[in-house]
């Protein structure tokens, strides 16, 4: 069998010429002998190979697609957790910072000046109770 690779494709269709039978315009048409049939044939091999090659193209490709949109999806879903999560982190972050302030504002209150013989009584009481326990033991 003959490659049509190697041959120049009008060679095939350049052998006889017979006249048109359709119409009467007299256009020729050249006539189909044993090389250019077989030419014919290997294109015909040729075109099939690929075809059947892009089919299994087109199958990885819808393979791929479904891949990457299934990771799209994943990223997005991703991102709407992370900014759930960004979201929550800024309102704990507020909420620790106002809990300090207030604390602060809270221990500055407490001991003012007024509290120091609250805790001079508190202390006496703490060691009168020692010195009981002491007697006790």
């Amino acid at each position: 069998a003959t490659t049509v690779g190697t041959r120049d494709r009008t060679s095939l269709f350049a052998s006889r010429s017979r006249p048109a039978q359709a119409g009467g315009l007299g256009t020729e048409l050249p006539e189909i002998d044993g090389t250019a049939e077989e030419g014919m044939q290997v294109l015909r091999q040729q075109d099939a190979e690929i075809d059947e090659k892009l089919d299994i193209i087109s199958e990885h490709l819808s393979v791929v697609h479904r891949q990457v949109t299934g990771i799209h999806d994943e990223l997005e879903l991703q991102s709407q957790v992370i900014s759930n999560i960004q979201s929550k982190m800024d309102k704990a972050e507020t909420d620790v910072k106002d809990n300090s302030r207030r604390t602060r504002e809270l221990v500055t209150r407490m001991r003012g000046g007024d509290k120091i013989l609250v805790d001079l009584i508190l202390i006496l009481v703490l060691l009168a109770l020692m010195g009981v326990a002491y007697k006790l033991i």
